[in-house]
């Protein structure tokens, strides 16, 4: 068809005269002007079934035959014999819309499971019968997840740009885990302490599968899946003095002088290290396992969560332990039934600040030390730090007398050369910290054990005794060795003048 029917076709119209419709086509677009006069064709297309080729208004224009370029034309769009335009646009599914809730849906299980593309097909088997939101892919997922206004489940798994993203595997107890969670939710929303072991065993209960081990792995993975997190408070720990190297290369100068001119004239010596640890009935952090970004944390806890008692704690180069000294603040004394229940295995005492005074250095170093099993040729050697009951007259005095000698570590250097501080008090202190994790969890939240205004009771003395001497000789005689060659004590033993 000619350019001059077009227009005579176009000036039918009934838009108006012929002046109105020229006017009207001259402000129109290229692509309007396209789409107009396609639209006035389609019923002569469907009348003589004509094959109109549309190529793109914006295309460049046509070279001559001599100059065009050698490739091959690209192909342009056909609209089929006796199809119209608008049957072809309908060909072409529009763009589906997703309410806020599916996107939030979405994305919190992307989240969580760590799969963009698990995420997608879930939602879709959910609404499957409805018939909606068939189209969900793992793109749309994907963009949602990085969008704040969408996204509200604290997503950290998202690294930025050029880092390598860690992917968490997909638990194959996806289902098992969400009733852990709501375990621990409980646990949390009554103010009780959730801790690892707690979480590993109540996993192994829960999954009920023989080859669920509870690993590391797992344990790791599963707080990110679930965006839990330890609570732990700081610390402030003991700092160093200035001139700390001049002083431990006097002390182990001084011990190098005094074994070397003993070991000369008589035979070696035995060593070891004497110290008090201040323990609590209530063993535990003040920290518990809850969902990140809580602000509020409770957490119910024992009546005896500020008493505490000092252990004095002694072991000896060769391994052994010696018995310990446990004294309770209490103006009560022990009751007798716990001396004989003990008495092979530690000194009870009590006092009114439930700290070493002279009258106990003196009955241990009567009872404890200076009746130490040694062979002939040896002599025992104390090392401890400086605390004023271990430096007065009367102590010195009495291991004098005793044939024992005495080094006292430099201030402010016991987390160095001291072997409880160094080794032996931390796996001491986890031990009694698991047996008070065992006991809070079977009988300490019963409510039998708790007080008429709803608070828990304190440990019992007696199970406190017991869990320190356990505590106490479950430190193997390997470790105690390591403890003073790596505090230098048994290093330079070898080191002649």
């Amino acid at each position: 068809m000619e350019i001059e029917e077009l227009s005579n076709h176009f000036n039918d119209l009934n838009t108006g005269s012929e002046p109105q419709a020229n006017l009207i086509f001259a402000y129109l677009s290229k692509e309007e002007k396209f789409d107009l006069l396609f639209r006035c064709l389609e019923p002569l297309i469907q009348q003589e079934a004509f094959h109109v080729q549309k190529a793109s208004p914006l295309a460049p224009r046509a070279l001559p035959q001599n100059n065009r370029p050698r490739q091959e034309a690209q192909p342009q769009m056909e609209v089929e014999r006796g199809r119209s335009i608008q049957e072809e646009a309908k060909r072409k599914k529009p763009h589906q819309r997703y309410p806020s809730e599916v996107k939030a849906e979405a994305v919190e299980l992307a989240v969580r499971i760590n799969n963009n593309s698990e995420a997608a097909r879930q939602v879709k088997e959910k609404y499957r019968p409805q018939n909606l939101y068939q189209d969900l892919s793992e793109k749309s997922v994907r963009i949602w997840r990085q969008d704040p206004t969408i996204n509200k489940f604290q997503d950290h798994d998202q690294a930025n740009s050029g880092r390598r993203q860690i992917r968490k595997l997909i638990s194959p107890f996806l289902e098992a885990e969400r009733q852990l969670v709501s375990t621990i939710e409980k646990k949390r929303s009554e103010g009780e302490r959730v801790t690892k072991d707690f979480i590993v065993a109540e996993a192994k209960r829960t999954f009920n599968d023989n080859n669920f081990k509870g690993s590391p792995g797992w344990f790791s993975n599963f707080k990110k899946r679930w965006k839990i997190s330890r609570r732990v408070p700081t610390k402030v720990i003991q700092k160093l003095a200035d001139d700390y190297a001049g002083q431990v290369v006097e002390y182990l100068e001084k011990m190098r002088r005094v074994r070397f001119d003993f070991e000369k004239r008589r035979g070696k010596f035995i060593f070891g290290n004497m110290d008090q640890a201040s323990l609590r009935f209530n063993m535990c952090d003040g920290s518990t396992y809850d969902f990140s970004g809580k602000k509020e944390i409770k957490l119910k806890t024992t009546m005896g969560s500020k008493l505490t008692f000092t252990a004095m704690l002694a072991v000896l180069s060769d391994g052994r332990r010696l018995p310990p000294i446990l004294i309770f603040k209490t103006k009560s004394p022990i009751p007798k039934t716990l001396h004989k229940k003990y008495s092979q295995r530690a000194l009870l005492y009590s006092n009114s600040k439930g700290w070493c005074n002279q009258e106990i250095m003196n009955n241990w170093l009567n009872k404890v030390w200076l009746n130490i099993n040694v062979k002939q040729n040896e002599r025992p050697f104390l090392v401890c730090d400086k605390f004023s009951v271990h430096q007065t007259e009367v102590t010195k005095k009495l291991l004098k007398d005793g044939g024992s000698e005495v080094a006292y570590i430099p201030a402010g250097c016991t987390g160095l050369m001291q072997p409880l501080d160094t080794h032996l008090n931390k796996p001491l202190k986890d031990h009694i910290r698991r047996s008070f994790e065992s006991w809070y969890h079977t009988t300490g939240t019963k409510p039998e054990n708790a007080t008429t205004s709803g608070n828990l009771r304190a440990p019992s003395v007696e199970t406190v005794i017991g869990w320190t001497i356990e505590a106490f000789e479950s430190l193997s005689e390997d470790l105690v060795t390591r403890s003073f060659k790596h505090c230098g004590i048994l290093f330079f033993y070898f080191i002649r003048c």
